[in-house]
């Protein structure tokens, strides 16, 4: 019987993912994160392209003092995301402040706190980013705690679209990944590698994602003194 590995969302940076991957003898599609080293497979999002668009529409409502909440640089898809923040800041004349970075390793409680860390800044950020969804959880429950209202007096936006983002109160505007066509993408390729192994070259998919605008986002007053 014929066995494969899809590899990605395992946990842990992408050190422990190379680990066990090259201890893995068998055929290995790569989901979600790319992993240096690794000759595999893989689909993956582009990462920066997909949060340079949300950082963008940000822009476009006048915010300029926006907050990065980022995940872990462990991974590719942390380093690609926080390429796409910066890469639109660079683009609409912003300067990149560190002042406005903080990493929560894409953990709530980790989030919870740098959201805190922004939020009580004197001159704190009119918009907040968070790099995956369950970051964003954290930074919501910073925003209560600070005695914000969002998007009344922060605006939010995340990484990752999820079952329940549409429920919270604001709804959340989100990056959606096209989680189906990556999961059809991945089996096609684990079977052609099955099929086919050692035969052709490693494939790389890329995919985009797709920004979900809905109510946590609202343009700054004025958008000159921001």
């Amino acid at each position: 019987m014929a066995r494969a590995l899809l590899a990605g969302t395992i946990s842990g940076d992408d050190h422990a993912l190379k680990r066990m991957l090259s201890r893995a003898d068998i055929p290995t599609v790569l989901i979600d994160r790319i992993c240096g080293g690794i000759n595999a497979d893989a689909v993956v999002l582009d990462n920066q392209r997909a949060v340079q668009d949300a950082i963008n529409y940000l822009i476009s409502l006048g915010h300029r003092r926006i907050g990065y909440i980022s995940g872990s640089l462990d991974t590719s898809t942390g380093i690609g995301r926080l390429a796409g923040y910066k890469a639109a800041l660079e683009s609409a004349g912003i300067p990149i402040s560190d002042d406005l970075i903080r990493f929560g390793n894409f953990r709530e409680r980790d989030a919870y706190n740098a959201a805190i860390q922004l939020l009580v800044q004197a001159d704190r950020p009119s918009a907040l980013f968070s790099a995956n969804n369950l970051m964003v959880i954290g930074v919501m429950k910073a925003i209560r705690d600070t005695g914000l209202r969002c998007p009344d007096d922060i605006s939010v936006s995340s990484f990752d679209d999820f079952p329940w983002a549409d429920v919270f109160q604001p709804n959340l505007t989100t990056v959606a990944q096209p989680v189906q066509a990556i999961g059809e993408q991945a089996a096609r390729l684990i079977l052609e590698r099955i099929a086919h192994r050692g035969d052709q070259p490693p494939q790389r998919i890329v995919l985009s994602g797709r920004l979900m605008i809905r109510d946590s986002c609202r343009p700054v007053a004025d958008p000159l003194g921001s």
